[in-house]
């Protein structure tokens, strides 16, 4: 596998209804990268999830291809198109709850 010596970074700003932001950002020196999804509610960071980039997508970053799925591991609790983070653990309690009650009888 060849050196790559070449530096790119790029960052995606996603504007989202209420007040929701998110930033993608990709940041690839010398042939070794990272990649980092940012999401802010109400102006206040939410989640950050820092990753690094696999050497074939740094590759084929360096040659101009499109990398689909590049950021599909980056995705933590903070989905709030799926429900906000107090509602999993919320889901998560009751469940637990639920298993660990003993019937007597």
């Amino acid at each position: 596998m060849p050196t790559i010596k070449q530096t790119y970074s790029n960052v995606e700003i996603k504007m989202l209804p209420n007040g929701r932001k998110t930033v993608r950002r990709v940041y690839v020196k010398n042939g070794k990268g990272y990649k980092s999804v940012t999401k802010y509610r109400k102006g206040k960071r939410v989640s950050s999830v820092r990753k690094p980039v696999h050497l074939d997508h740094c590759e084929r970053i360096h040659n101009g291809v499109f990398v689909p799925q590049l950021f599909a591991d980056c995705i933590g609790f903070t989905d709030f198109e799926e429900g906000s983070k107090s509602e999993i653990f919320r889901r998560c309690d009751a469940g637990a709850s639920n298993e660990n009650v003993k019937e007597s009888t």
